[in-house]
């Protein structure tokens, strides 16, 4: 049985450009100023004995490999919950070159959908996306 119309072509895995442990360390502590200023006084709310859902208890970031993640941690105080504590991710930075990054949510479908297109977006208007799309609302 022949496959008419079927040809192989070579298809490389895509280059991610290489950043340096100095510009990680620089932009985590740059990312970290900005959660402890914005963030956490914005979604860190004292726990409401009414309310007995969950409550985020840390926002935090961490690279894993060119990509620098917002995560948010759960406490579950329902009855019959799976896990008492879970973690979520609710935004990522990809590196693109020097103060070049592509901005990213993570959707319902469990998939990355990009904001930024092209070239990337500064560091800066990157976070202030994070703080002002409803996108980012880490819930």
């Amino acid at each position: 049985m022949s496959l008419k119309g079927y040809r192989w072509a070579y298809n490389p895995k895509a280059v991610h450009p290489h950043i340096s442990d100095a510009e990680k360390a620089r932009v985590k502590e740059l990312c970290d100023l900005f959660i402890d200023a914005e963030l956490k006084p914005k979604y860190l709310i004292k726990y409401n004995e009414r309310h007995k859902d969950q409550k985020m208890k840390e926002i935090y970031s961490k690279w894993y490999r060119g990509f620098l993640h917002f995560i948010a941690v759960y406490k579950d105080f329902r009855k019959y919950r799976i896990l008492d504590l879970y973690k979520d991710r609710f935004a990522r930075l990809e590196y693109l070159d020097e103060d070049k990054f592509l901005l990213s949510y993570f959707r319902h479908t469990n998939e990355w959908f990009e904001l930024t297109y092209g070239k990337g977006v500064s560091l800066e208007i990157a976070l202030r996306n994070i703080l002002e799309m409803p996108h980012f609302i880490p819930m």
